[in-house]
């Protein structure tokens, strides 16, 4: 009964590694207990991290793991566009003010570059704000598109490139 039970374990662990070529068992504790790229490390990385309570660390990306999509920071710019939208749009129209400067920090623009971002968003001001009643979410990907058009911010601003639309 004890060998039909280990083998069973055996076989699960090597079913899931098997089916899935050696980028396999992903991340995790294991990756860094067993490095080799074969079918036994490979169910054994699975094994591992399947009995090691490491939920925190694939999430949060410290132990190879690629961060999982609730906790990326992508959303940081709508959030903030949600929070100010009615005073953001004035400063849009100005082309200056505090809101505007902490909408360039959560696209990662250093503060040389603000003046291109303000300039570049309030000649824009027209196409960002079609509609008198626009959602967060329209503005805030109208103001992503037009930032992302200007060569000079895509390469400055850090999480500008990086960033996907949020649909």
């Amino acid at each position: 009964m004890k060998k039909l039970l280990c083998l069973s374990a055996l076989a699960l662990g090597w079913s899931g590694s098997a089916l899935a070529a050696d980028g396999s068992s992903g991340c995790g504790v294991g990756w860094y207990i067993f490095k080799d790229k074969s079918l036994l490390s490979s169910s054994l990385r699975q094994i591992t991290n399947s009995a090691l309570p490491n939920t925190f660390s694939m999430t949060f990306g410290t132990s190879n793991c690629a961060k999982h999509s609730i906790v990326h920071n992508d959303k940081k710019g709508l959030h903030f566009v949600e929070a100010n939208q009615s005073a953001l749009e004035m400063e849009l129209a100005a082309g200056e003010g505090e809101l505007l400067e902490g909408l360039a920090q959560t696209f990662g623009c250093p503060t040389q570059s603000l003046p291109a971002f303000s300039f570049t968003l309030r000649s824009a001001y027209t196409e960002l704000m079609p509609e008198e009643q626009m959602s967060s979410r329209a503005l805030y990907q109208r103001i992503s598109e037009t930032l992302r058009d200007n060569p000079s911010l895509r390469t400055q601003c850090s999480q500008l490139a990086a960033r996907e639309d949020i649909g």
